[in-house]
């Protein structure tokens, strides 16, 4: 584990999004997995402007969305399907049919997930994964209880989940979602894990310092060959060591 600490914002998403570049322009044909939520948008608009710049494609890039609110269209406004399209995929030469994501209406969820399984080992695996950090632990949709060798499935979301995620809705948040599992993630070669603000400092500490558990989903990656913190001095605030 790579942790990154930053007392500029600017200067760590500018890092991470360095980081990620370098990783494209080595394997153009770099898999990527996709995460949603407020934390990495300002990693996609850097990637944007390299790409804008002429700096970068991803014309070769195959890329997977981490989750998805479950019986949510992917059309609707407040999926997590539609914010990475309308952030990320729309404003790169991204290609369509190189672009993935769980379908929040699939009533045959567990036929879908391991479909999404499927395409994903078809693919040669994750390359690059980009991921958050919920303030319980959670990465991805895979809330504390998640075990360390889950795989993509449909999963019941925690109260602090569904509050994190009510600026995304007018009404209710759905109450399940669908999500890659934690061996899934796992098993990405790399991963790029973003955490900024007060409200994650718990969490960044148990992810670098905890003991193995559960109840902290983050923790499982403490093992991971090449996992690269970017932190925020705020978010980094309760470690021992950095």
């Amino acid at each position: 584990m790579k942790i990154h600490v930053f007392s500029d914002l600017r200067l760590l998403y500018l890092e991470a999004a360095n980081f990620v570049a370098k990783k494209i322009m080595a394997k153009p044909k770099l898999c990527m997995g996709l995460a949603a939520g407020n934390t990495p948008t300002r990693l996609y608009e850097n990637l944007i402007e390299l790409y804008q710049q002429k700096q970068l494609s991803f014309s070769s890039v195959t890329t997977f969305n981490l989750d998805e609110f479950y019986g949510l269209a992917s059309s609707s406004s407040s999926s997590f399907t539609h914010y990475i399209y309308d952030t990320f995929l729309k404003n790169i030469d991204s290609k369509k049919n190189h672009s993935y994501s769980l379908d929040g209406l699939r009533t045959d969820h567990e036929r879908h997930c391991e479909e999404y399984e499927d395409k994903i080992r078809s693919s040669g695996g994750i390359d690059l994964q980009i991921l958050g950090l919920g303030n319980n632990g959670h990465i991805a949709f895979n809330e504390p209880g998640s075990e360390k060798n889950s795989k993509t499935r449909l999963i019941d979301l925690s109260v602090a989940s569904r509050n994190a995620n009510q600026n995304r809705f007018k009404g209710p948040v759905p109450e399940q979602a669908l999500t890659m599992g934690i061996q899934t993630i796992s098993d990405a070669k790399t991963i790029v894990l973003l955490a900024t603000g007060d409200s994650k400092s718990q969490a960044v500490k148990q992810l670098v310092e905890g003991s193995d558990s559960n109840e902290w989903p983050c923790i499982y990656l403490q093992k991971h060959p090449d996992l690269h913190c970017f932190l925020d001095a705020k978010a980094a605030k309760l470690l021992t060591k950095s």
